[in-house]
């Protein structure tokens, strides 16, 4: 039988790490308050206006409540910048129109998955040290010893012109 490769451990983390920590409940316009999580789906006409803004179209915002007015709705909206090399989050301001919000939910994080996650992460972790640590017998058992082995050194002479 053979072990799963690196390969089909990066496809389990991403399967891991997309299915998020969070729940999502429906909440009313009007009882949501400043520095709240929320996500937001928005119409399609407003979603291609603020395309430009936010460098693609979107129906469904995620961001956090900086200002719930009569009117509209102010979110801070993560954005992606060409100009923002050091991989950080920049965050736009978006003014949405209350008539543009079809859905509004409150985003949460749920203990249970979040602990579920991480335990499953401290498991993969814990042995991949106990399997570097203790070395994989089946390689050493597979291969013949065959005594002592030599170190090869190939030199390669390099010459830069500058």
């Amino acid at each position: 039988m053979s072990r799963p490769g690196p390969r089909s451990l990066v496809a389990a983390l991403g399967v891991l790490a997309s299915s998020a920590c969070y729940t999502y409940q429906p909440i009313e316009l009007g009882e949501v308050a400043p520095q709240t999580e929320v996500r937001a789906r928005v119409r399609a006409a407003f979603a291609e206006e603020s395309a430009e803004v936010l460098g693609r179209e979107e129906r469904l915002l995620e961001g956090s409540v900086e200002l719930s007015g009569p009117t509209e709705l102010m979110l801070l909206v993560p954005v992606v910048s060409a100009l923002d090399r050091r991989g950080g989050t920049l965050n736009q301001r978006l003014a949405i129109p209350r008539d543009q919000i079809i859905e509004l939910e409150l985003k949460r994080r749920d203990r249970t998955r979040t602990a579920l996650l991480l335990g499953v992460l401290g498991v993969i972790g814990s042995s991949l040290v106990v399997a570097a640590v203790t070395g994989d017998e089946r390689a050493s058992n597979d291969v013949p010893d065959t005594g002592p082995t030599e170190d090869w050194t190939i030199r390669i002479p390099l010459r830069l012109g500058w």
